[in-house]
């Protein structure tokens, strides 16, 4: 758990929520909107924090590469989707934080393949609750039955592509599993 003024960041994402990541309402970043990141101390704050955990849990060499908010109002769920790319040399670390958490509002859910069949994991977000998981690993959030609205902040985090990838993986592997490097 992050100690955060999550009243604080709460309010710095409803009031830039109308800044989507995208337009186009088929893409999952419709779903999104710009974090304030460099704007609000806090937020600033609550990304160096996290960069601090990702860096002391899974690798000193991984940053947050960008961020986003997200705002899922009652009855609303999020899509289907991954944050990994094709590009990636070394998958990275995917996270997300959740400032205002009402109860019943949507766990999170991830999907993968084992021993030929497929598996679900989830977990219930948690005022201060910062989760990360593989780039690569399909996701969604359940239904919004809360009645009230649920905010979390999310991002990702990689290797600098500049710089090769390093020898030693450390604690990677225990959320991206093997890789060809």
């Amino acid at each position: 758990m992050l100690k955060m003024d999550n009243d604080i960041i709460s309010e710095a994402v409803v009031k830039r929520q109308e800044l989507r990541m995208s337009d186009d309402l088929n893409n999952t970043l419709n779903e999104d909107s710009y974090f304030p990141h460099t704007s609000v101390p806090e937020c600033k704050r609550l990304l160096d924090e996290v960069n601090k955990v990702i860096q002391k849990e899974v690798h000193p060499d991984l940053i947050t590469v960008n961020q986003w908010a997200h705002i899922l109002e009652p009855n609303e769920q999020t899509m289907f989707h991954h944050h990994g790319s094709k590009e990636q040399v070394m998958p990275g670390i995917s996270w997300v934080y959740y400032p205002e958490v009402p109860k019943n509002s949507g766990n999170i859910v991830w999907t993968f393949e084992a021993n030929a069949q497929r598996m679900t994991e989830e977990a219930e977000p948690k005022v201060g609750k910062l989760i990360l998981f593989g780039q690569n690993v399909p996701h969604f959030t359940k239904k919004n039955n809360s009645g009230k609205r649920r905010i979390s902040i999310s991002g990702n985090a990689s290797f600098n592509p500049e710089n090769p990838p390093p020898r030693d993986p450390g604690a990677l592997l225990n959320y991206v599993g093997l890789f060809r490097g």
